[in-house]
């Protein structure tokens, strides 16, 4: 379902006069209301976790002799929300993929307090660690090329098109629209039942998205749900 379909749905669900909107360019009073819930449920969405499966991407990188810090604007990313620290890898470029192997992360903390001291030691990059402007730090520096590879979740975006889809799965499209209901009849202050209604509608379909689009939690022996 895409952004303009979502509308449509939610001002078909929400009882408005009408058979609109036709487009969610310009709109103006309740339609551009709607336009905007809509728009407001789908960033509301992605805001709600930082580790969505559905906001994950990755991206391979060559570092640079000598050069330590690697900004996201250096490695062409415009979306960077997070990155999942757990998630490099790396092989000397020269010697090719078959020799990739997993590196280490370190807080930010314990490389400016043990190692952002003077000259800074090159060798073979045995961690990574992201600075407070999500920047990664390679360390040992690089003294050489290596390919790396991390994981990183999208920041929140806005729909802008008609045809823009949210990057989420079909089947949980439905809470777009669920969602600018709910804001469209709390602004109109409507009953209560049918408020709870469709709550109870919205809650069960964030469960799924939840249970499906989410890490997992592991308990460690002994643990207690």
């Amino acid at each position: 379902m895409n952004f303009l379909e979502s509308c449509q749905k939610a001002r078909q669900e929400a009882k408005i006069s009408g058979n609109g909107p036709s487009t969610v360019k310009s709109q103006t009073g309740m339609y551009a209301k709607l336009v905007e819930w809509v728009n407001d449920e789908w960033y509301a969405l992605q805001s709600r976790r930082d580790n969505w499966y559905f906001q994950r991407a990755s991206k391979n990188f060559q570092t640079i002799a000598s050069v330590h810090e690697y900004p996201a604007t250096s490695l062409s990313i415009t979306d960077l929300g997070t990155w999942n620290e757990k998630s490099f890898k790396q092989y000397l470029t020269a010697d090719g993929l078959a020799n990739e192997y997993r590196i280490g992360r370190m807080d930010y903390a314990d490389w400016d307090r043990v190692y952002n001291v003077g000259v800074l030691a090159s060798g073979v990059p045995q961690a990574v660690c992201v600075s407070p402007d999500n920047a990664l730090i390679m360390t040992p520096v690089p003294n050489d090329v290596y390919t790396v590879t991390g994981i990183y979740y999208r920041s929140p975006t806005k729909l802008v098109e008609n045809s823009d889809v949210p990057r989420m799965p079909e089947r949980f499209h439905d809470l777009l629209w669920m969602g600018a209901v709910l804001r469209y009849l709390a602004d109109q202050e409507a009953p209560i039942q049918r408020i709870a209604l469709l709550q109870d509608r919205y809650n069960s379909l964030l469960f799924d998205l939840e249970r499906e689009q989410l890490p997992t939690i592991k308990m460690g022996r002994g643990a207690f749900a």
